[in-house]
């Protein structure tokens, strides 16, 4: 699957479309991609959301007008569809530290955030991590059981989300909640549900049986058989972690031959995994088998 073109034909969209409405949906369909798929393979190719990506855009242009032309800061803040002066000047604000009116007084350099050329060697070495290391695996179906929090993509959220849900996880021995567990030394982590809006599931999860009554609280997850590429990567946590899922989807997958196939993806951790010390950890992501 060529993502470069791809994405780059969905670039091209955005920047005709800067003063027009315009749906995700539509975006991806210039990418040919489902809509949750595609906003992850964006965020990690170019290192923002989709959603982040065109409010910067909207704004910088919107910066050069107060710049350049006459124009008053409603008609430039309506023109980039924003509904009202007060959100207008509540994002650039947030955006350049100063309302547009004070932007427009000011004589220094602004720094703006341009379009993104894809093809640009940065972006293809972005996350390049000669440490991690890849195989190829066959997995059969797994029946994993544990507690679940949802977080999202937009606004760095999992950042913060996922190690204090770890904190709490451990904290509370959680781990004695769970029924059935059939091999306490492996622990993993499951990314589910996740839909257009860049929010998802994450799982701290066990192995176990399938349980016929799932306990308040509790959620089981049947992984089906499918092929994974797995990812093996080491160092300091969580920070070795995020570089490798930026790694997976914002180069090796762009780069490679493969298509993910549908499902969930997952890591897989030794018993001794704790964030702040130098652990392993397992991802895997699954992958479409092309029949002969």
């Amino acid at each position: 699957m060529d993502y470069y073109s791809r994405l780059q034909k969905s670039i091209d969209f955005i920047e005709a479309n800067l003063t027009s409405p315009i749906s995700l949906e539509e975006i991806s369909q210039k990418a040919y991609s489902s809509l949750s798929h595609f906003h992850r393979i964006f965020a990690f190719m170019t290192g923002f959301t989709l959603k982040e990506y065109i409010r910067k855009r909207r704004l910088s242009v919107a910066a050069y007008k107060l710049i350049c032309s006459k124009s008053n800061v409603l008609d430039i803040g309506l023109k980039y569809q924003y509904n009202t002066h007060e959100s207008f000047t509540r994002a650039f604000k947030k955006a350049y530290g100063m309302n547009p009116l004070q932007f427009r007084k000011t004589r220094k350099e602004h720094i703006l955030f341009e379009k993104i050329d894809i093809y640009n060697p940065q972006y293809k070495n972005l996350y390049a991590d000669d440490s991690i290391k890849i195989r190829f695996v066959t997995y059969n179906q797994l029946i994993v059981s544990g507690f679940s929090i949802n977080t999202s993509l937009e606004d760095n959220r999992v950042a913060m989300d996922i190690p204090r849900f770890w904190d709490h996880f451990i904290t509370n021995n959680l781990l004695e909640k769970i029924p059935g567990i059939i091999n306490p030394d492996k622990i993993y982590g499951i990314y589910s549900n996740l839909d257009v809006h860049n929010n998802f599931r994450f799982t701290i999860a066990y192995e176990t049986g399938n349980l016929k009554k799932t306990p308040e609280g509790i959620d089981m997850h049947v992984i089906p058989p499918r092929n994974y590429a797995v990812f093996a990567t080491g160092g300091p946590m969580p920070e070795k972690l995020v570089n490798t899922w930026h790694y997976i989807y914002g180069n090796w997958l762009p780069n490679s031959t493969y298509e993910r196939e549908s499902g969930v993806d997952f890591e897989m951790y030794d018993y001794g995994f704790s964030r702040g010390r130098n652990a392993r950890v397992d991802v895997y992501i699954p992958l479409k088998i092309v029949d002969e």
